[in-house]
């Protein structure tokens, strides 16, 4: 099946390990340019590249406006064009148990700035680029937020983890509505 994707560049976030990591694997395979994007661990990205001239590594901390707004101006200016197609698939989740009662607010704010604001400022800065891109690029253009079922049923003891992903459900439904 020709999912019309033979060329299109795609940015993947958090594509250094798991379900990042194989959804870049996913659209490569697809015939896509794909653009895996990392904070701090590049390794897994690198030893992909090896086999596939149609990825590129992009560092940056999302959860800066900077960041964020000079990865996209980069990406433009790549042989794989304007981002078309993003996956916002990064986020991170403490392993401590921790009862809202007993969390600190820089754990609070350390998630929610990770996954939520991070993701919110992707989806905005690719809805920006769009507006300057061409008409084939909008026609393919796509953002596919990668969440949790803790978004929609919480999650005991990470009350953090669970308000940043369902916080993305209205920044992916709020996205589509621009």
């Amino acid at each position: 099946m020709d999912l019309g994707l033979e060329n299109i560049h795609v940015l993947v976030t958090g594509a250094s390990g798991g379900i990042g990591l194989e959804t870049v694997k996913l659209y490569l395979s697809l015939g896509a340019n794909v653009t895996a994007h990392y904070n701090s661990n590049s390794k897994p990205i690198q030893n992909l590249q090896v086999k596939f001239p149609a990825l590129q590594c992009a560092q940056a901390d999302l959860s800066s406006e900077s960041a964020v707004k000079s990865m996209f101006d980069a990406l433009s200016g790549t042989p794989f064009g304007p981002v078309a197609v993003i996956v916002v698939n990064h986020g991170i989740w403490s392993p401590q148990d921790v009862p809202i009662v007993d969390m600190t607010i820089e754990q609070w704010d350390h998630t929610v700035s990770a996954n939520l604001t991070s993701s919110f400022l992707v989806c905005r800065e690719f809805l920006r680029h769009l507006r300057a891109a061409t008409e084939s690029v909008k026609d393919r253009a796509a953002i596919v937020l990668i969440g949790s079922t803790s978004g929609k049923y919480g999650e005991a003891n990470h009350g953090d983890y669970a308000i940043s992903k369902s916080g993305e459900f209205y920044v992916c439904r709020e996205s589509v509505m621009c």
